[in-house]
């Protein structure tokens, strides 16, 4: 076969033939032509999304009439974020999607030159779902979902003896390798690019300054035991929810950062990235409450609710790390982007104060 398309626009129809007859998507049927448009809003060092829609030679049941294609980031200091990124999510869909309890898209292709640096991930088109607003946040009916769906997605993988043969799968605190603090040292500049009216309160700026100085003591007790399977990118843009009770009610996307760690991380992550501000703060007690009572109902054990707490606070660590990325090493420039970063920051900032996370750094 061809090799692997670096770009959207180094797509052929040939190819596109070629890489679903190899998976048995299509048998005889060939791509005669295909339409090409952007897809989702939160994209850069992680990929470059596409919606591909197919037009085909030749009748044959069943063909996909749309694709998301998923390719390499568009900017090569992505890379810096995570070198293995894209194979981890490469190897996520071969040998993991069908049993990670909480739905994802059928993968139709998934493939990566090591030598080049590029890989394509060529997925089902879920666009008919719906998904929630990034930069207005999700609701709370949105919110109590994803919250149930991933304490069953936590809790199947909660030290499971499957689970620790997955040695591709990193565990969490290999974030702790990112040179956060060269990001962190262009963060500031960066920010008064896109954001310079945005006040930023002295603990933000505390936090950072202690994250960047000693990563490991963050991150290291997010992987120690209990660990489970977690996505480490909940946020809106990753999620789409079923329409009027539809099933699926709930689909996860983008499982580039996936790794070993405390599920509760994904919670923290989520509730700050994709709840406002005053929600996160009326109902994240509750909701707390709730996805442990979920772990504990689908048999974990030995992991109390105020262990549960600590770790909802001090997983902060991750979420701060992703923000500064996404402001240093992505394309900024687009109001929508700014908008969300906008958001994106302000609720971050609330949850710093609103706990005491300086003593987890």
């Amino acid at each position: 076969m061809r090799g692997i398309p670096a770009r959207p626009e180094d797509v052929t129809s040939d190819w596109l033939t070629e890489a679903l007859r190899s998976t048995q998507t299509i048998g005889q049927a060939r791509v005669k032509s295909f339409r090409m448009r952007p897809f989702g809003v939160e994209q850069a060092f992680s990929g470059e999304l596409v919606r591909l829609g197919l037009q085909y030679s030749g009748a044959e049941k069943g063909v996909p009439a749309s694709l998301v294609g998923k390719f390499s980031p568009i900017y090569p200091h992505g890379y810096d974020f995570q070198q293995n990124s894209s194979e981890r999510e490469i190897r996520f869909y071969k040998k993991t999607a069908l049993q990670i309890g909480l739905r994802t898209p059928c993968c139709h292709y998934a493939a990566i030159d090591r030598k080049k640096g590029v890989s394509v991930l060529l997925l089902e088109d879920l666009s008919h779902l719906r998904r929630a607003n990034l930069t207005a946040g999700c609701t709370f009916k949105d919110v109590e979902l994803v919250i149930r769906k991933l304490a069953r997605m936590h809790a199947g993988y909660w030290e499971s003896p499957q689970f620790r043969k997955m040695k591709w799968l990193p565990f969490i605190n290999s974030l702790a390798e990112c040179p956060f603090q060269r990001w962190w040292s262009c963060y500031p500049q960066c920010l008064r690019e896109i954001l310079s009216d945005q006040r930023i309160p002295d603990a933000f700026w505390e936090v950072g300054k202690r994250l960047a100085e000693n990563m490991s003591r963050a991150f290291d007790p997010l992987a120690e035991s209990p660990v489970t399977c977690v996505h480490g990118d909940v946020h809106a843009d990753n999620l789409l929810f079923g329409k009027g009770g539809t099933t699926p009610s709930l689909v996860l996307l983008d499982w580039e950062l996936a790794a070993r760690g405390k599920g509760v991380s994904d919670v923290t992550y989520f509730m700050v990235s994709s709840v406002p501000v005053s929600l996160r703060r009326q109902s994240e007690r509750r909701l707390l409450e709730t996805y442990h009572g979920l772990l504990v109902r689908y048999g974990v054990q030995g992991y109390s609710f105020d262990q549960c707490w600590i770790d909802y606070q001090r997983s902060i660590c991750a979420k701060l790390l992703v923000t500064v990325a996404a402001t240093v090493l992505c394309d900024n420039s687009s109001q929508e982007r700014r908008a969300w970063r906008r958001a994106d920051l302000q609720r971050l900032n609330s949850f710093i104060e609103d706990h005491a996370v300086g003593e987890f750094f």
